[in-house]
């Protein structure tokens, strides 16, 4: 299985594709953000179906979108082990991870190193687990 998360920065919105081994697109998950009519059109028209049209969108250059292969373990134990910070109740950060789609997933890890950069160059104490997903802090 191959996943990709293609994020459209201007509307904050984002879609995680899934394909098989044969390549066939076997999943999917839109964030909707805010889209315009035009842009879900012009998605909607272009939906990359087969893994190898999403080959293709990977060597455009398009302004606002972004998109890359998710080689990440969306599992709450690799977010746990990744953030690093074990304080207060394991059990209510994975409840709240077991409500968030594989997107917003794989967003919090991604940005989990950003976030621990930010907070050492600031001197702000990290967030609980649950507070840093609450709170969605990948989105701000």
């Amino acid at each position: 299985m191959s996943k990709y998360l293609i994020e459209f920065t201007r509307s904050a919105a984002s879609a995680l594709l899934e394909y098989n081994e044969s390549g066939y697109l076997v999943k999917y998950e839109l964030t909707p953000g805010s889209f315009e009519k035009a842009q879900f059109e012009y998605f909607a028209e272009r939906f990359p179906s087969k893994e190898e049209h999403i080959q293709i969108w990977l060597n455009w250059k398009v302004a606002n979108v972004k998109i890359r292969k998710v080689q990440e373990d969306l599992s709450f134990e690799n977010f746990y082990n990744t953030y690093a910070h074990k304080v207060s109740k394991k059990s209510r950060a994975e409840a709240i991870w077991s409500k968030m789609p594989d997107t917003e997933r794989a967003k919090a890890i991604k940005f989990i190193q950003v976030y621990d950069v930010r907070l050492r160059s600031s001197g702000v104490n990290k967030k609980y687990p649950e507070t840093y997903l609450n709170t969605m802090e990948w989105n701000n």
